[in-house]
């Protein structure tokens, strides 16, 4: 289940961090939700039109140097 934590809390083998959503086991998070240390959260999923690309055009690029490196002569 996903929940969406409303305040930072540690245990011995997790940690969680407030405003964050996490996917959790649904007893545990059902116990989280019903103490108000979260919300449950909706799964959504994103619809991909056929043919759309699945990574983005963009490429970095490098910026050219703008002076040598070293010592001056």
């Amino acid at each position: 289940m996903l929940i969406k934590v409303l305040v930072s809390m540690s245990g011995p083998s997790e940690t969680y961090t407030g405003g964050q959503v996490y996917e959790v086991a649904n007893e545990r998070a059902a116990r989280m939700v019903a103490r108000g240390f979260a919300t449950a959260v909706e799964e959504t999923v994103l619809a991909v039109e056929p043919g759309a690309a699945s990574e983005p055009d963009m490429i970095a690029e490098t910026p050219a140097p703008t002076s040598k490196r070293g010592r001056r002569k």
